[in-house]
């Protein structure tokens, strides 16, 4: 029998797939999967980390599979237009776009210069499309609270960062395009921790491995040339707060770089949209601007409010509709 090759970074882990779909082990092909189950989001961000970009399936079920890809993209478009209007059809293209190209560097085992110029390169037409569409970035704050893995979770991450740090102000292209590169990487030093410890919060080794990972990921970014000094600082003080309470270093105030709180603010509204997925939408938005409210002069900067609370209303509450 032979076999076709489909890039990880189109499959939805959580989605049963079409066809059983097979590993490629020392040149020989093991099924993995039956047709009728998931991938499992554990497995995927695994593969990702031992830098597995492909699985495959029989060539006579690959028209079927390509078919059923195509099939799930679609529907994942237009039910986003649906919610954020057809202005945001283009801006979901893009952002899935990058997605899949984040995955790819996800799952190199080294990074290198050649894709960090690419990226940077998406990332520059990514942004600078943004900051020509006012409708653009509103659509971006409504593509949260979905991730499924460490390198989606990134995403949505930089979608926030890129709007939270525009809704206060900050149009300057360089800045934006640095925030958005920093939030991709900014939790990449999850990505070597042991499945065994990321996956299970009891591990005796699983706090250490939390307060050094951003770290860790920033001696991992180092490695590869062309990344700004702010992407750098970002990366490391994204779990850093305003009252010194933060990790791993313990800044306070104005110790800690000027964009580094946009991008905490961000990972931590992502997270708990994410984590609260099975609330309804208008409990999930408010509860996550309740959590932006209450962090206040003690996780970000005084400096922030109201303007940032009037932001997440607009893009999380009056674009949905969801007004009382």
């Amino acid at each position: 029998m032979t076999y076709s090759k489909i890039p990880i970074s189109q499959i939805n882990p959580d989605a049963m797939v079409p066809a059983d779909i097979y590993l490629k082990l020392n040149d020989k092909f093991v099924k993995f999967k039956n047709a009728g189950e998931n991938l499992t989001v554990e497995k995927y961000d695994t593969f990702m980390s031992k830098g597995i970009q492909f699985l495959y399936v029989a060539e006579k079920d690959f028209p079927k599979f390509e078919a059923w890809l195509n099939d799930k993209s679609a529907q994942e478009i237009e039910a986003f237009v649906t919610r954020a209007g057809e202005e945001g059809r283009e801006a979901f293209k893009d952002v899935k776009k990058l997605e899949e190209f984040v995955y790819e560097v996800f799952s190199d085992q080294e990074l290198n210069l050649e894709k960090i110029d690419q990226l940077q390169s998406n990332v520059q037409d990514f942004v600078e499309k943004m900051r020509s569409n006012s409708q653009y970035s509103q659509a971006l704050s409504m593509m949260v609270g979905r991730s499924n893995s460490i390198a989606s979770h990134s995403i949505a991450v930089g979608n926030l960062a890129v709007y939270i740090s525009m809704s206060l102000g900050n149009a300057h292209q360089f800045a934006l395009e640095n925030i958005y590169l920093a939030a991709i990487f900014h939790d990449y030093g999850k990505m070597k921790i042991p499945e065994e410890i990321l996956k299970n919060p009891d591990h005796i080794d699983y706090t250490d491995h939390m307060l050094n990972h951003p770290d860790n990921s920033v001696q991992i970014i180092r490695k590869s040339k062309g990344i700004p000094e702010q992407v750098i600082k970002m990366i490391q003080e994204h779990h850093e707060y305003w009252d010194g309470s933060g990790y791993p270093k313990g800044l306070k105030g104005e110790s800690i770089y000027k964009n580094s709180p946009i991008l905490c603010l961000a990972n931590e509204l992502e997270e708990y949209l994410h984590t609260h997925k099975n609330l309804s939408d208008v409990e999930r938005f408010q509860g996550a601007i309740e959590l932006v409210q209450d962090g206040g002069a003690t996780k970000w900067p005084p400096s922030f409010y109201p303007r940032i609370i009037e932001a997440l209303n607009l893009g999380f509450i009056s674009q949905r509709g969801l007004e009382d």
